[in-house]
């Protein structure tokens, strides 16, 4: 059966199509097995190794800083805004002058560390001289009784 070459009007409810709907056919396929071949299985995992590898090379050379949460400030109709905004800005001068006083202590005492090992070595080298002296002093005097 051919269909007719003239269409129906629009306003006939004999088909579906023409009230708007989709009909819509649904293909249903056989599911596929999930089975594989081993050579595929292992070069899958391989594959995922390299690139687990790749990424934890990459992340060491390009490392992720945090995101900070942006400050919002202070809105203009807050009661006091002036004196909040110099109490923030001295708290935060507070803050680095300790930052910079802990950086000097950390200085100095690296230097002192420094300089009690420097001090320290320096002694082992005068005992084992004198050490060394005191045993010369001794095989002088053993050669010169044998003569």
């Amino acid at each position: 059966s051919l269909p007719s070459p003239i269409s129906p009007s629009p306003f006939s409810f004999s088909s579906p199509d023409l009230l708007g709907l989709d009909v819509i056919m649904v293909q249903h396929r056989k599911h596929k097995s999930g089975r594989m071949s081993l050579h595929k299985k292992y070069k899958i995992e391989h594959k995922v190794r390299q690139h687990h590898r790749k990424a934890r090379k990459e992340a060491k050379n390009h490392p992720r800083e945090p995101q900070r949460k942006r400050d919002p400030g202070v809105p203009n109709l807050w009661p006091f805004k002036e004196e909040l905004l110099e109490q923030a800005e001295r708290h935060k001068e507070k803050l680095k002058e300790r930052e910079e006083e802990q950086k000097r202590q950390r200085k100095e005492q690296h230097a002192k560390r420094r300089q009690e090992a420097l001090q320290a070595e320096m002694e082992k080298v005068r005992t084992q001289a004198v050490r060394a002296d005191g045993a010369f002093e001794t095989k002088e005097k053993g050669k010169g009784k044998g003569k």
